[in-house]
């Protein structure tokens, strides 16, 4: 055997094994999945580019499958075959299934096919206005060609009443001989899309002269638009914005006045001098809706405004629109904003005040964040209320509500990780809190159906991991809308996507989100086991190795990948981090010389690992030993952290400022959150690890 036999052998064998590694037997799958295996085995087939067997298999699953798996069959038996065999299949799935997913896997194989007949029937109940774009864009192709009556007319509705989608974008080339009017306002509304607001800028004087002369053109979606022109486009700031307030006047009581107002004050807001006539311009926004969303949009930039104005001012504020919010998450990081410069001017007892009346408006996250800020600083007798504030509290009643407040935090590790530390539960109790269901289906906004667990869903994607499917998981659960299934089925998915990990694929990533998922939400709780799997030990051997030549804590390097990367070994962010713990380009330069390393891969995991770790080794030496002050470093550099630990100290008066009440100070709002994300991640792992108490 040569050696480009051996090698081609030896990849068959890997793979082989991969493949074993990564399938159930057989035997029992079929067994405990009854006519469902049809399907599981069907797609074994296809694999196999058997099309016959496949095709059997999946008609069984169709006529006596579960009903997810059933679908899941019929779709499947539309994607091969000749042209004659798809369009039949496709035919079938519509007789089946009446929804907006089945007519577009069915329109778009009868588009495929030259069937705009076929796309027309099946499409015929299609609203332009509420049904899903790309299957739009089908059924006006087809009544094109087909020069069907009341094509004009729907596809101006649908250019002018719809959000613009890529399916828009895509549809300008059928526009060409259509009407003037439609074809500049789409080419207009084009630019918006794209974010080229200097040539939609350009166009504004002739949009205006269109809707002079055909009034049907104002609409609230071109409105919208012509309000993100103006933001990002104009070099008259003052005078957009009066031209907004204008607008808003003249539009009162119709469907656009919302997007005048709202408009009016998002430009006003740059204008310096400007801020009474910017919250005027919210507040009237918020009036002129009944669209909780669109409320809740303009009411957060009014509170956000209110940040500009004095503490007791912006207090009062948020008083005032506390029980009219909405979406009490969509709120969560103004209240990281307040909570920031209430502690840095030393407002501490407001924090105390505000944490009391958030509870039932704010998010448990919100409110929790609030309560241990109050709860540390009565601790560590920074802030001494009066008895006006105790009541009928003794301090120490007063610090012990709070900090159960914050242990009540719903999906925020890092408040309820910090309270039971400072609450002094035992592992016992944490565990407890960590595997608490999720119950808080605040103010109506998160329904509680949301939180259900879908059986069928279960049903499909344990039959997934148990045929040892690992590439149709994720995609499928993303699908389905991240639903919710059961925690014995949770397991065997990340079990399977761990296990057939090679660490260049997505599989460790994929397997953390599904697992945070369902210890974030599920209404029956989690267990120890679940979060082993949301706090795991990928690249072990990698990161054991180099935690210990660095002189680190693997735990904490452990989670500051997790934190970093999710242990996706490809990511690059959007400011060009690379790799598992998202180094800069230069600071790996620099890594490297450092290491004598002048040939190397960012991508490959161990690489960036031990790069990773030499740098953060690098920075927990010249920080004294201090790991948190490291990882505010490694995300915002160390001579910053250094300037803000001086500022802090300062501003508290203290010469040794407790490390979370230092956090909390930090300008940066990423570096809060990120510092938040790595401390919890932190503490989780060493808990699950090596059995520390928090």
């Amino acid at each position: 055997m040569n050696k480009v036999q051996l090698k081609k052998f030896c990849l068959a064998f890997l793979i082989s094994l991969i493949f074993c590694s990564c399938s159930s037997s057989a035997t029992k799958s079929v067994k405990d999945f009854g006519d469902d295996s049809n399907y599981f085995i069907a797609l074994r087939s296809l694999s196999k580019n058997d099309y016959k067997d496949a095709r059997q298999k999946l008609n069984k699953a169709v006529k006596k499958g579960t009903p997810l798996v059933a679908r899941r069959s019929a779709e499947t038996l539309c994607s091969f075959g000749d042209v004659q065999e798809r369009v039949a299949a496709a035919k079938k799935l519509i007789s089946l299934y009446s929804d907006d997913d089945a007519l577009l896997l069915a329109c778009r194989i009868f588009s495929e096919s030259r069937e705009s007949g076929y796309v027309l029937s099946a499409a015929k109940d299609v609203s332009i206005t509420e049904s899903n774009d790309a299957l739009i864009a089908l059924k006006l192709e087809a009544m094109n060609k087909r020069s069907i009556q009341g094509y004009d007319d729907d596809l101006k509705k649908w250019y002018l009443e719809k959000p613009f989608t890529q399916s828009h974008y895509k549809y300008l080339e059928y526009l060409g001989d259509f009407e003037e009017p439609l074809s500049f306002v789409a080419g207009f509304r084009a630019d918006v899309y794209k974010r080229n607001y200097v040539s939609a800028y350009s166009k504004l004087d002739a949009l205006e002269e269109i809707c002079g002369e055909h009034s049907e053109y104002y609409t609230e979606q071109l409105m919208s638009d012509i309000g993100k022109t103006h933001l990002y486009g104009t070099r008259d700031i003052a005078g957009s914005a009066r031209w907004f307030q204008e607008k808003a006047e003249a539009f009162s009581g119709q469907p656009m006045e919302f997007y005048c107002w709202f408009y009016a004050g998002r430009l006003y807001d740059k204008v310096t001098g400007y801020g009474s006539r910017a919250s005027a311009a919210y507040k009237n926004a918020v009036e002129s809706t009944d669209d909780i969303q669109k409320k809740d949009n303009a009411r957060w930039y009014l509170l956000k405004d209110s940040l500009t104005e004095s503490s007791a001012r912006c207090i009062k504020i948020v008083k005032e629109n506390l029980s009219e919010i909405g979406d009490p998450a969509y709120y969560d990081d103004f209240f990281d904003l307040l909570a920031n410069r209430l502690i840095s001017e030393g407002e501490y007892e407001e924090i105390g005040e505000l944490y009391k009346i958030m509870k039932g408006h704010a998010s448990r996250e919100a409110t929790a964040k609030f309560a241990y800020i109050y709860g540390r600083l009565l601790q560590e007798k920074i802030c001494i209320p009066d008895d006006s504030i105790l009541g009928e509290l003794s301090l120490e009643e007063e610090i012990d509500a709070a900090l159960k407040t914050a242990l009540n935090s719903a999906t925020d590790l890092y408040y309820k990780v910090q309270a039971a530390e400072h609450l002094g539960l035992s592992d016992y109790q944490i565990e407890k809190e960590l595997c608490a269901p999720r119950k808080d289906f605040e103010k109506g906004f998160i329904k509680e159906s949301a939180f259900r667990m879908n059986p069928d869903a279960d049903r499909l994607l344990s039959g997934y991991a148990a045929f040892g499917f690992p590439e149709k998981i994720y995609s499928e659960w993303v699908s389905l809308g991240q639903c919710l299934v059961s925690e014995e089925t949770v397991i065997n998915i990340c079990r399977l996507l761990q296990k057939c990990s090679d660490g260049r694929d997505d599989y460790y990533p994929q397997s953390l989100r599904i697992a945070s998922r369902y210890a974030n939400y599920s209404p029956v709780g989690s267990s120890r086991e679940i979060l082993s799997y949301c706090f795991p030990k990928c690249y072990n051997e990698f990161i054991t190795k180099y935690a210990e030549k660095y002189d680190i804590e693997p735990e904490v390097l452990f989670a500051l990948i997790r934190s970093e990367s999710f242990f996706d070994s490809d990511v690059t962010s959007s400011a060009g981090a690379v790799g598992l713990s998202q180094l800069m380009t230069f600071t790996a330069e620099d890594v490297a010389k450092r290491l004598k390393k002048s040939d190397y891969d960012l991508t490959d995991p161990e690489t960036n690992i031990e790069f990773g770790a030499w740098y953060l080794g690098n920075l927990i030496s010249r920080l004294d030993g201090n790991y948190l002050d490291a990882f505010y470093s490694y995300n915002a550099g160390i001579s910053r952290v250094r300037k803000w630990k001086q500022s802090s100290a300062f501003g508290f008066g203290l010469k040794n400022i407790p490390e979370d009440l230092f956090l909390e100070t930090l300008p940066y709002t990423e570096t809060r959150e990120y510092g938040r994300k790595l401390v919890s991640a932190t503490e989780l792992y060493k808990f699950l690890y090596i059995k520390d108490k928090i």
